[in-house]
């Protein structure tokens, strides 16, 4: 069996840092989504993992990265992606919104490295 996916809770805590850094409530984002505001409650308790479409409109509705970045990004610790959110986060001189605005940068320009890689 694969341990592809995203680990449990990894969804949940990266939408908790989210919500915090913007002081914006379970209610607020429901509103700016569209996504039912139970939906929000229990990912937040990490009783459930979104799908895609449900991570893009949270994602946007939160002006970060794309839901399939998101996904990615909450794989185990192999990934880079996750080992450098991990290291930013442990960064006691770095508040969640100066993580959340490095690691958009990151993402970027990360992700037009891989476009031009591909291209």
């Amino acid at each position: 069996m694969s341990n592809s996916g995203p680990p449990p809770g990894a969804f949940a805590r990266w939408l908790g840092t989210e919500l915090r850094a913007r002081r914006l409530s379970q209610r607020g984002l429901a509103r700016r989504s569209g996504v039912a505001h139970s939906t929000i409650s229990r990912l937040l308790v990490g009783d459930r993992v979104p799908t895609l479409a449900t991570a893009t409109r949270i994602a946007e509705a939160l002006g970060t990265l794309t839901g399939r970045d998101i996904l990615a990004d909450q794989r185990a610790d192999r990934s880079p992606v996750w080992r450098v959110r991990a290291a930013l986060e442990a960064d006691p001189l770095l508040s969640a919104v100066d993580v959340a605005a490095v690691m958009r940068r990151y993402l970027r320009v990360r992700n037009r490295r891989s476009v031009q890689r591909t291209g």
